[in-house]
């Protein structure tokens, strides 16, 4: 469960974000992390965008609160959904800084907007606070959604005589966390394993107690119960991380000897195994003629799966393995585009604001009365101090800052490359969904054929 909540700051805006990232609370400020700005001179920066486009309404930033159950969210998952949940309703346009609290039983992140969009000017009020569509409204369903998608829990009015204990829903989405956590690091494991053996290896140095049974079960440290992976879904299944390991270490091999794997190419028939059952089976007319539609049906699909090269049962289940890991691998890829893209982005915005302040620093030195000048322009020469210490780490092996116009480049091409693996990744669903389907029509043959056998043994 995460509750939010949303309020301007009309004064003292420097000392919120002192609050918020107070290192007693964010781990030395380990937990900290700001977008499109730098954390340390957030207030300024803010300062200076609202500057740039004369800005002058009452508030000067929004202070959003994030609050998770207690023994639910990981300090991680937490952060990771505040910096989602801010992706999406902002779209990388404001400057904000995050900070995720753990002083308290519950984990909740502290949010700093600047009240105007950096790109534009439209104030924060204009583009997401209208009367119709209020921002805490927008806040709470995208928060809902990021929890559902990670397993937690969302504010619910529940219905009369369906509710639980306090006790019961704690418990219930604590083992909600284990379980995401659980699958994370299952997966970490199986890309890596030379055998089953040592993806259990690998389990036990995560930190898991692994027992052994009719069911693989596994326990945190901390947890009170074991986990049975098959829980977790089919993808979890013994036989399917078996399955899994065996064609990652075959994948790797392809990887290391350079051989080209032929695209699987989904079958496209939608040809259906008909049940005979209600009126199909009281009718013989009907039952005769489904009897021959399945055995055309069944014969068209064996052939179209052989001349796809997929095995019957067997290989459609590996095939649905390998479909599965490869959806993991490009999420991971467009996960990695993703930060590549906001580093490079965050680098341009430091090189712009410390190239427009320039200027001023080079009038400051040229400048007869400095003492004047200084304190005529005190915030814009802080500022500029605050700007050169951000881009001095992105100086080169020659002192000079990357191009402008290079970085732009980059972004396109890593958002082309974004956009290409979106494609992949759709293309991969769509198969999964084809070969569920055939996997499916195979189940109902062979109930279909059962039903026969049974019919001809009683006969």
């Amino acid at each position: 469960m995460a509750a939010t909540k949303i309020h301007p700051i009309k004064t003292t805006l420097d000392k919120a974000i002192d609050y918020i990232t107070n290192a007693s609370k964010t781990e030395k400020q380990k937990n900290v992390f700001g977008c499109n700005c730098s954390p340390e001179f957030a207030s300024l920066e803010f300062d200076q965008t609202r500057h740039k486009f004369g800005f002058s309404g009452k508030n000067l930033a929004y202070h959003l609160i994030q609050s998770f159950a207690p023994g639910e969210a990981t300090l991680e998952q937490a952060q990771e959904i505040g910096k989602k949940m801010c992706d999406e309703l902002l779209g990388g346009k404001y400057e904000y800084v995050l900070a995720t609290h753990c002083d308290k039983a519950h984990i909740h992140n502290h949010i700093i907007i600047n009240s105007v969009n950096y790109e534009t000017g439209k104030s924060f009020s204009r583009e997401h606070d209208q009367k119709p569509f209020p921002a805490w409204q927008a806040i709470r369903q995208i928060s809902d959604k990021l929890c559902r998608e990670n397993g937690l829990s969302i504010i619910q009015i529940p219905d009369k005589g369906k509710g639980k204990s306090h006790y019961e829903w704690e418990q219930n989405k604590a083992g909600n966390s284990w379980k995401a956590k659980l699958k994370e690091n299952i997966d970490d494991c199986v890309m890596t394993a030379a055998s089953f053996d040592d993806f259990l290896w690998k389990m036990q140095e995560k930190g898991y107690e692994i027992k052994r049974g009719k069911y693989i079960s596994f326990r945190a440290s901390g947890q009170e119960r074991f986990t049975r992976s098959k829980t977790l879904g089919w993808f979890y299944q013994e036989e399917q991380l078996r399955t899994r390991i065996e064609r990652r270490i075959e994948f790797r091999l392809r990887q290391e000897q350079r051989e080209a794997q032929a695209p699987y190419k989904p079958v496209q028939s939608n040809e259906r195994i008909i049940a005979i059952e209600g009126k199909v089976a009281e009718n013989e007319g009907l039952k005769r003629w489904a009897m021959l539609q399945n055995m055309k049906n069944a014969s068209a699909l064996i052939n179209e799966l052989t001349e796809k090269g997929v095995g019957i049962r067997e290989g459609l289940q590996n095939r649905m393995v390998d479909l599965y890991d490869s959806q993991l691998d490009i999420t991971r890829s467009i996960k990695k585009c993703e930060r590549e893209i906001s580093e490079k982005q965050l680098a341009a915005k430091k090189i712009k604001a410390y190239l427009d302040l320039k200027p001023v620093y080079s009038e400051y030195r040229a400048a007869k009365n400095r003492e004047k000048f200084f304190r005529e322009h005190e915030d814009e020469l802080h500022l500029y101090d605050a700007a050169k210490a951000e881009v001095e780490p992105l100086l080169n092996a020659n002192g000079k800052l990357p191009s402008r116009t290079n970085l732009e480049k980059e972004i396109a091409e890593l958002g082309k490359q974004k956009a290409a693996l979106f494609e992949s990744y759709t293309k991969i669903k769509t198969e999964i969904a084809e070969v569920k389907k055939k996997q499916k029509q195979l189940e109902q043959l062979d109930k279909e054929s059962n039903k026969d056998k049974d019919k001809n043994n009683e006969l």
